[in-house]
């Protein structure tokens, strides 16, 4: 990333107030992945940059992005990645820049952490996650096949059929991160690829031959056209709050998929199966169209 929010050293307070910071190497932080609702209560612009890198009191900090700070802090990781503080959000040029290194950006986190249930940035999540009513401790074990099956039921039900799941952009973050945390009403579930234990979380219940840590491998093994087409399925019908964002919020993604794929990107179609890419359908009937040209008739962009 660009900047990052510097929460301070070891034993500083919860209360501490931060400060944006540029990146340098060797710096370890944590992402954020959460719904900005219809409004943004606290962002960075060009107006106030430089004040956030002065620095930025907690108390004037939304709740979703203090319980962040809180997490980040328990986790003894010093800086925090937030796209609404880390960017300058009335400067097209780098928002347009930093969305091609969003892959990049969650590829590296030490951890994102994934707010499910918050609807905008004001309402917090780690209330609900920490007093959830039940308590569970979990071994993980190959044949205690009763436990993963009910994990994997709860997951389903809190994060892959959440509000968040359904963003956009969310997909890419998902996917590129190399672990999560997921908060949600009533759990916290850790999504974890470099685990050495058979993940029991890991394995992506709309299609077990597809998840987050093994698409790159099915790249790598030539199966690139399923893989890329279910991912396809599953982004397309996410939600976009702008048009424009369409191709945007898979960049990092495609960036990523780029390197073993091997072809070129146009206009959301691969040249490598570009006659593969031209066989889409629109899922509901009549198809609606966008109140902006984005792509031509033939990409499923359109």
């Amino acid at each position: 990333p660009t900047r990052l929010l510097d929460l301070g050293s070891q034993g500083c307070t919860q209360s501490s107030d931060i400060r944006l910071v540029s990146y340098e190497n060797g710096f370890r932080y944590i992402a954020l992945s959460h719904r900005w609702g219809g409004s943004q209560h606290f962002t960075t612009t060009r107006f106030n940059v430089h004040n956030h890198k002065r620095g930025i009191r907690f108390a004037d900090l939304p709740k979703t992005f203090q319980d962040s700070i809180v997490v980040a802090r328990s986790l003894d990781i010093r800086y925090l990645w937030i796209d609404a503080l880390c960017i300058i959000q009335d400067d097209e040029n780098e928002w347009h820049g930093e969305a091609l290194l969003m892959g990049n950006i969650y590829r590296n986190a030490e951890c994102t952490i994934a707010v499910h249930d918050a609807p905008d940035d004001s309402a917090g999540f780690l209330e609900a996650s920490l007093q959830s009513p039940k308590s569970v401790s979990i071994e993980c074990a190959q044949d205690n096949t009763s436990l993963t099956v009910s994990l994997r039921s709860n997951f389903r039900a809190a994060v892959d059929r959440s509000e968040l799941t359904r963003r956009g952009w969310v997909l890419q973050e998902r996917y590129l991160s190399s672990r999560t945390l997921h908060f949600t009403e009533t759990s916290i579930f850790l999504e974890d690829g470099s685990s050495s234990f058979p993940s029991l979380l890991a394995a992506d219940p709309f299609d077990s031959r597809l998840s987050p840590f093994n698409i790159g491998t099915r790249m790598h093994n030539q199966k690139y056209d399923f893989a890329w087409f279910k991912l396809l399925e599953r982004y397309s019908a996410t939600k976009l709050t702008y048009e424009s964002d369409k191709l945007p919020a898979i960049s990092g993604l495609v960036k990523l998929l780029q390197q073993d794929i091997q072809g070129r990107f146009v206009m959301g179609v691969w040249d490598t199966m570009f006659h593969k890419g031209l066989l889409w359908a629109a899922h509901l009937y009549p198809l609606m169209r966008p109140r902006h040209r984005r792509a031509p008739s033939w990409s499923w962009v359109s």
